[in-house]
């Protein structure tokens, strides 16, 4: 699984527009996208998602909260002794937005992290398993099995 917070203390190198046909730079689909150091792109879907202010350029990323309605982006800027100097937070959908990492080998291309969490939590359409609570509803043919007649006048 990939995260956000995996990318805290890198920089902010570009922020990046779609153009006329919703295309990014690197030819992926998006609305726009946070550049980081090492080309860690942070790929906005969402549409009704306001375009990043440049003032996080330069900045980095420091602290990311996740919840179910929203993730916070908090990013800073910070002098030769540590000190934060500035500061700024932006929100996304958390079911609109993709990580795009080429330093790791093991995912290939975008991953959208909480679509993919959500996706695991769902009940196959199929269950091998036993999904339901309390007794076991005897099976045709088992010793516990009452044979019903179809019609009442049958008996």
């Amino acid at each position: 699984m990939i995260s956000l917070d995996h990318y805290n203390g890198r920089k902010v190198i570009a922020i990046n527009d779609s153009d006329i046909n919703g295309e990014l730079p690197n030819g992926e689909e998006g609305e726009w996208e946070i550049v980081l150091d090492g080309d860690v792109r942070i790929i906005c879907y969402d549409s009704l998602s306001e375009l990043p202010d440049e003032v996080l350029v330069g900045m980095s990323l420091t602290t990311v909260v996740l919840s179910n309605d929203r993730t916070n982006l908090h990013f800073g800027r910070f002098d030769d002794q540590g000190n934060l100097v500035a500061s700024s937070q932006m929100f996304l959908n958390p079911m609109q937005y993709g990580i795009n990492d080429p330093a790791r080998e093991d995912i290939e291309g975008t991953v959208r992290p909480q679509a993919e969490s959500l996706r695991d939590l769902s009940v196959p359409p199929q269950p091998d398993e036993r999904i339901a609570e309390g007794p076991e509803e005897p099976t045709e043919g088992s010793a516990d099995a009452e044979e019903v007649p179809e019609h009442p006048d049958d008996e």
